[in-house]
């Protein structure tokens, strides 16, 4: 498989992470008695919107994105992704992994079942 395919399956991991987290934060926000995320009551009794929430999470995996691009460089980690036999680091596939979440073709618009927040 080419470092495409690496980096398409990365981003798929991220995508789940993230509509996971999403997914059980909005259902504590709009459910009375739910508290899957553990925030359930303290959602509830602020006025957050479900677009401020998105931002949030959307923030911090681009967060964990950039942290993830220069884990190599300030801390001698590598993320990589094995395919084929073949391992592909994946900050080398990008130039910058935290701007393949957002736009048209971005991992958020391609394969997460959350739309992005209309604050980034």
């Amino acid at each position: 498989m080419s470092e495409s395919e690496a980096l398409d399956r990365f981003g798929t991991l991220i995508a789940h992470v993230r509509d996971a987290a999403l997914g059980d934060i909005l259902q504590d926000h709009a459910q009375d008695g739910s508290n899957v995320s553990g925030l359930g009551s303290l959602l509830r009794q602020n006025d957050l919107s479900p677009e401020l929430l998105t931002g949030i999470v959307d923030h911090t995996v681009f967060n964990l994105l950039v942290a993830i691009q220069d884990a190599e460089f300030e801390h001698g980690l590598v993320v990589e992704v094995k395919l084929d036999d073949q391992n592909h680091e994946i900050a080398g596939l990008s130039d910058g992994l935290a701007g393949e979440l957002f736009g048209e073709r971005g991992w958020i618009a391609s394969k997460s079942r959350y739309p992005t927040s209309p604050y980034d």
